[in-house]
C-alpha cells in the first residue's frame, strides 16, 4: 500500500512543470529563518534555487554554478566564522510518504553543482549539527598518462560539465535506446519522454540497463576529472535549543503553536493521489503539496491528569520543528595529491644523456680491450710465422760436407 501511494504521488509529481513544482515544495523566506557567515548576517538573497526530485526545492549559499560569480570567503577557522543557519523544517507540511524529519545538507564546490541524491548528510530537528570541514584537492594527469583524466570544465557547452553529468548523460542514453523512456529521476535532454514508473515492464527495463552498464557492458566513456576536490568533515551534534536559551532569547519568535492539553491528529484523504479532485488542486485549479492532509484538533482526554503546562509544550513543539547548522572550517591548511611524471621532457633527455654516455664510456672500454686483445693475437701469430720462416731458411743454406773414404 505504502509503495502504490508513493508510485503514485511521484507519477504526478513528475508530470508536473519545474515551476510548479518549486511551489510545492519549502520556500526559502520560511525555510531559512536566520543565517551569518563570517559574523555578519545574510539573508535568503545569497541563496541560490536548485531544485531535485527526490529532495524539492534546495538552496545552495555562496554557490555560483550557473554565474561564475565571485565567492564568499573567510580567513579564518572555527565555529564563529563560518555559515551559522536556523532552519523551519515546517514539519507541520510533510506529504504523508515523507519517511523521515530532516535537512539535507551537502557540502561542494561553489563552481559545481549539489548532488544530494549520493552526496551528503543529515540533520535532525531539535539538534545543532556542527560540521567542520577541510579541503583536499586531488590533480591528475590526462591522456597519454595511465588514468586518462579529462578536463570537463574546458568543453563546449553541449559536453558535460561534471564527471556525474557525464555517467548520468550516458545511463539516459542507454535507457532511451533499450526501454524508450528515460529514467525520471535522473537529468535528461529527453524530460518529455519520461518512464511511468508504476509500469514493472517499464522498471524492469531500467534495472536491466544499471546491471548492464555496471556488469556487461563497457563502462561509459567518463573518465576522472583532471581536477577534483572534496571536504572531509568532522561532525558533531548538541541538544538544541536549551531551555534557558529558548526563554530568553527564542519565545517571542512568531511560530504557531497548538494550545495545552490538545494534539494534532491527522487524517489522510482516501483519494489523496488517485483522484483528479483531491488535495492536489485547490479551488482556483492550482496544485499544491501543502495540503495533502486534514488537520483536526482533537481534546485531550483526561487533561487535568496527563497534559503538560503551556510553557513545555510551547517549547517541546518549536524544538521539533526547528534545527541549527554550523558549517566552518576545521583548518586552513589543504592538503594536495598531485600525479606527477616519472621524467620530465628536460629530465628525458637529461636521463637519456646519462645513459648513453655511461654505456657508451663502458662500450668504448670494452672495445679498447677487444682491439688490444686482437693486437695480442695478431703480433703473435706474426711472430710465429717468422720464426718457421728463419728455421726453414737456416736448414735450407747449411754446406754439405765430404768424406772421404
Amino acid at each position: 500500500m505504502e509503495r502504490s501511494q508513493s508510485l503514485q504521488f511521484l507519477n504526478r509529481y513528475l508530470s508536473l512543470s519545474k515551476e510548479q513544482r518549486s511551489k510545492l515544495g519549502h520556500q526559502s523566506e520560511n525555510f531559512i529563518t536566520s543565517c551569518t557567515f563570517d559574523g555578519e548576517s545574510c539573508s535568503v538573497g545569497n541563496f541560490s534555487n536548485f531544485l531535485s526530485i527526490e529532495f524539492g526545492n534546495c538552496f545552495t549559499f555562496n554557490g555560483n554554478y550557473e554565474t561564475r560569480g565571485k565567492s564568499l570567503q573567510t580567513p579564518y577557522i572555527g565555529p564563529n566564522s563560518g555559515l551559522e543557519l536556523t532552519l523551519n523544517l515546517e514539519v507541520q507540511d510533510y506529504s504523508p510518504i515523507t519517511p523521515s524529519v530532516g535537512a539535507r545538507v551537502v557540502i561542494h564546490k561553489a563552481e559545481s553543482q549539489p548532488n544530494p541524491e549520493d552526496y551528503g548528510i543529515n540533520i535532525n530537528p531539535g539538534f545543532e549539527t556542527s560540521v567542520a570541514i577541510r579541503q583536499t584537492s586531488i590533480y591528475r594527469l590526462p591522456h597519454p598518462y595511465r588514468d586518462k583524466c579529462r578536463i570537463y570544465e574546458e568543453q563546449d557547452s553541449n559536453s558535460p560539465r561534471y564527471q556525474e553529468d557525464c555517467i548520468r548523460k550516458c545511463m539516459q542514453s542507454a535507457n532511451l535506446r533499450r526501454c524508450g523512456c528515460v529514467d525520471p529521476f535522473l537529468p535528461s535532454e529527453h524530460s518529455s519522454n519520461l518512464c511511468d514508473i508504476q509500469n514493472q515492464t517499464i522498471v524492469c527495463c531500467l534495472d536491466e540497463v544499471m546491471k548492464s552498464l555496471s556488469k556487461d557492458d563497457p563502462p561509459c566513456p567518463c573518465p576522472l576529472p583532471c581536477e577534483s576536490t572534496r571536504y572531509e568533515m568532522t561532525i558533531s551534534a548538541a541538544l538544541w535549543p536549551a531551555r534557558s536559551f529558548y526563554k530568553v532569547f527564542m519565545k517571542t519568535e512568531d511560530v504557531p503553536m497548538p494550545n495545552p492539553c490538545e494534539n494534532f491528529t491527522r487524517k489522510k484523504e482516501r483519494d489523496d493521489f488517485t483522484d483528479e479532485a483531491d488535495s492536489w488542486s485547490s479551488s482556483e485549479g492550482q496544485s499544491t503539496l501543502r495540503r495533502p492532509v486534514i488537520i483536526q484538533r482533537a481534546r485531550y482526554t483526561n487533561c487535568a491528569d496527563g497534559c503538560i503546562d503551556e510553557e513545555e509544550q510551547e517549547y517541546l513543539t518549536k524544538k521539533s520543528r526547528i534545527a541549527k547548522l554550523k558549517v566552518f572550517y576545521q583548518t586552513l591548511e589543504k592538503s594536495f595529491y598531485k600525479q606527477e611524471p616519472m621524467f620530465q621532457e628536460s629530465e628525458l633527455f637529461s636521463q637519456l644523456g646519462g645513459q648513453m654516455g655511461l654505456w657508451l664510456g663502458i662500450s668504448l672500454v670494452a672495445l679498447f680491450e677487444c682491439i688490444e686483445n686482437i693486437s695480442h693475437i695478431l703480433h703473435y701469430c706474426i711472430k710465429r710465422t717468422g720464426l718457421k720462416k728463419k728455421r726453414v731458411q737456416n736448414y735450407c743454406l747449411q754446406p754439405e760436407r765430404s768424406v772421404r773414404v
